[in-house]
């Protein structure tokens, strides 16, 4: 897995990344610190108190103290991960003696000018995956829609400051990928660095390997694989300090005072001030299990793409936005990122479905950000989804009736058969306008005996 990830790595065209790098990281200056001014008394640049909370968690593992994480009194719910990769900013914070706004916010804190290119990596990240996912299943350049969906997913990170969601998002479609080409076991590791980051990569992860995977054993070690990265950032909490750990991700608490308040926190907990997410989210990773074992084992020899899995797997994350106690406008972020990416799967006017998507997306994120009440927020939210789901489900079957052709050309779906998108076009493209293949040896009809070859009466 890690060959062929550098081979990758060292195709990668530089001269686009580089300039996709420089562009985000002056897109979040700009929003940073000359759009929000504009709206905010007192000249405030943009941050995230979430993202410098998770920096004193880094700061925290590179004193050497990362079995405290959940046991410090910190309030830390996000995984592990986060703070981990935040190390080396963190480090290097400190030796430049900038000081953070946390637990106190800062008008101008100096700490941005090496935070915000910090985010632009994991936005390249995602736009890297993006592009790989796009050559994996596109027949057309599609540079316009990796660029719309990655400028959607960096919402999580300019203004929200959350890296781990961006990064769970790009190894999802990485281990998709790779899932897809029957590399069961790199696809399986992809999909564990996921859950890792952000452990609501599970509501994509479960059902795209138990969909994709024939082998119901296969599938299983597929799903333990998956699961070892989480068990080695967790375990060292685990055994320090369980209570706390287990009290944190059981409750994962939430506050509708800070955030916004949905029906189903109104219908848990009413208007408490803490609201205890965990149970659930549980649920909800509960019901995606049974979903994809009813699909696998009741529908699934009606899908015949991956374009197909991938919507599907899209439209079950949906499923966080109706389960969620108290809401935060990027949690809305992967579905759109992904139904936005499910585009290349049907090309037919991919430029102005992309910019639909994006102006779409752009009027979900504005009404999840505004203070309402709860019902009329929900009501906002939930119909925003579907609406946003069932126009880009029904382009998908619309587009998938009419181009049988193209649904062929891009993958056939073989329950993970060892097939490979490059092959299978340069299968089509080899042959001639009557389907003779141009490479293939001629046939010697004089070498043939007048009988048939076999010589018999019946050949």
């Amino acid at each position: 897995m890690l060959k062929r990830s550098l081979v990758a790595v060292r195709q990668s065209n530089w001269k686009l990344y580089l300039p996709v790098y420089a562009g985000f990281t002056l897109l979040f200056f700009f929003v940073s610190m000359v759009v929000n001014p504009l709206f905010v008394k007192h000249h405030m640049w943009m941050y995230s108190m979430d993202f410098f909370a998770e920096m004193r968690d880094a700061h925290l593992i590179t004193w050497g103290g990362y079995q405290l994480l959940y046991s410090s009194g910190t309030g830390l719910v996000v995984p592990p991960l986060g703070p981990l990769s935040l190390t080396p900013l963190a480090a290097l914070s400190s030796m430049l003696g900038l000081v953070e706004p946390f637990p106190y916010p800062l008008v101008n804190p100096s700490v941005m000018f090496i935070a915000i290119p910090y985010f632009a990596l994991f936005a390249t990240l995602f736009f890297y995956a993006a592009r790989r996912f796009t050559a994996r299943f596109g027949t057309t350049k599609s540079l316009m829609l990796e660029l719309i969906a990655t400028t959607v997913a960096s919402f999580t990170l300019m203004p929200w400051g959350h890296i781990e969601d961006v990064a769970a998002m790009a190894f999802v479609l990485l281990g998709f990928v790779s899932l897809s080409k029957a590399n069961y076991r790199s696809s399986s590791y992809l999909f564990g660095v996921a859950i890792a980051f952000q452990p609501f990569a599970l509501l994509f992860v479960v059902p795209s390997i138990l969909i994709l995977v024939r082998s119901g054993r296969e599938s299983v070690i597929a799903l333990l694989r998956a699961a070892i990265p989480t068990f080695v950032v967790y375990f060292p909490l685990l055994i320090t300090s369980p209570t706390s750990t287990l009290h944190t991700l059981m409750h994962q608490n939430n506050y509708p005072s800070v955030d916004h308040l949905t029906v189903v926190g109104l219908s848990i907990e009413g208007r408490s001030k803490v609201i205890a997410a965990g149970p659930p989210r549980l649920l909800l990773v509960l019901l995606t299990v049974g979903i994809s074992l009813c699909i696998r084992y009741a529908r699934r020899p009606s899908i015949r793409s991956y374009g197909e899995v991938f919507l599907i797997v899209s439209l079950i994350s949906a499923a966080r936005i109706f389960f969620e106690p108290v809401m935060v406008p990027y949690y809305i972020v992967p579905t759109l990122a992904y139904l936005i990416l499910s585009g290349i799967f049907f090309d037919s006017q991919l430029k102005i479905r992309s910019l639909a998507m994006l102006f779409a997306s752009a009027i979900i994120l504005y009404l999840a950000s505004t203070k309402m009440s709860a019902l009329s927020y929900s009501a906002c939210l939930y119909v925003g989804t579907l609406l946003v789901s069932s126009s880009t489900s029904l382009w998908f079957i619309r587009y998938s009736l009419e181009s049988e052709v193209l649904r062929r050309a891009i993958e056939p779906y073989h329950f993970g058969a060892d097939r490979d998108l490059e092959d299978e076009v340069s299968h089509y493209e080899r042959r001639s306008r009557f389907g003779v293949v141009k490479d293939e040896a001629a046939i010697n009809l004089d070498a043939v005996p007048p009988r048939g070859i076999g010589g018999g009466a019946d050949n």
